[in-house]
């Protein structure tokens, strides 16, 4: 997003950018959209006061212009820009991670590839999230937790600690700016634990 106000804007601190135009262009609508803008507004990048106007500051040009001349580097704010590609030949059903130092991945794959696009997809919006990584440690512990249980037989009360799970992991990104991209992976999952433990 900043990087489209700083496009729309042509890198000017005094061109104002319409932030009707900047959802048109990003497909990023008001809810997420508020949030985004106040978030960039308190990192300094951009001067946002709310209404239908943004303003680019020079801290954001220097961090997107850092970031464009040598997009191998991290800056204050964005991480390097690198591309990896991996081709798998046949199917797999573990996760792959390449291009980091020091990080650590956690998944626990099943039998249902809905359910396990669906626990990718949202390990993947919590890992790009803002919220804390304290929390977002917690989060991922409680989806590997819920994806070990649906490796489990079908018995009784597996679908209320499966739903338990699944209520905290709602309740963390309730309120974050993930929430709404979240919504259809955690309906889908409970869709699939009910189908899966009789519910």
């Amino acid at each position: 997003m900043l990087e489209k106000i700083y496009e729309l804007s042509g890198g000017n601190t005094s061109k104002m950018v319409s932030i009707p135009q900047l959802e048109q262009e990003t497909q990023i609508f008001h809810g997420e959209m508020s949030g985004a803008l106040d978030y960039l507004a308190q990192k300094w990048l951009i001067d946002f006061r709310g209404g239908d106007v943004a303003y680019i500051t020079s801290t954001g040009v220097d961090q997107i212009e850092r970031a464009r001349a040598h997009p191998e580097r991290a800056t204050d704010i964005f991480p390097p820009n690198v591309t990896y590609n991996i081709n798998i030949h046949g199917d797999n059903r573990g996760p792959i991670q390449q291009g980091t130092h020091g990080s650590t991945q956690n998944t626990t794959p099943t039998n249902n590839p809905d359910f396990d696009r669906a626990i990718t997809s949202l390990v993947d919006l919590i890992r790009a999230s803002s919220i804390p990584d304290d929390d977002k440690e917690e989060v991922q512990g409680e989806i590997d937790k819920m994806s070990r249980l649906v490796l489990k037989e079908p018995a009784p009360g597996l679908l209320e600690k499966a739903k338990n799970r699944l209520d905290l992991i709602k309740v963390a990104v309730t309120g974050t700016d993930i929430a709404i991209k979240a919504t259809p992976h955690i309906n889908t999952l409970w869709e699939l634990l009910q189908q899966r433990f009789g519910g």
